[in-house]
């Protein structure tokens, strides 16, 4: 299973808070969409993305997971243009792509990993847990 690393706490917001277009600078590889990816809380917790996030959810952010896989998602393509965005996904849009996640699956226990930039393979050990709490 491939990863995405994402600063918190923009992993929170697709978690919690209801964002299923990631804001990207890139196109999501042909090889990945369709695919179920990992969805990775990365250890670094931004606090302007905090601010940023408390204000477009009108709520404060409690319970940010760092360090770990916390949930899944099928990549099912990308927008490019914020008009091609569903209204309600229109708030967190920054461009200027917006990958397309659906079946977030949220983990009951997140798993402790150290993530990479860009799309990495998760340890072998890493994605068995993370498929056994899929099943």
């Amino acid at each position: 299973m491939r990863g995405l690393t994402l600063t918190q706490p923009w992993a929170h917001a697709i978690t919690h808070l209801g964002l299923w277009v990631e804001s990207r600078g890139w196109k999501p590889p042909p090889s990945i969409v369709g695919q179920r990816i990992a969805i990775h809380a990365g250890r670094k917790v931004d606090a302007d993305d905090v601010c940023t996030v408390e204000r477009i959810a009108g709520t404060r952010l409690d319970g940010i997971v760092t360090g770990a896989v916390v949930a899944t998602a099928v990549v099912d393509g990308f927008y490019e243009r914020i008009e091609d965005v569903p209204p309600d996904q229109r708030k967190w849009w920054f461009g200027p792509y917006g990958w397309i996640l659906n079946d977030v699956r949220v983990l009951a226990e997140p798993v402790p990993c150290k993530g990479m930039l860009g799309l990495w393979t998760l340890p072998a050990d890493v994605e068995a847990r993370v498929v056994a709490q899929q099943r």
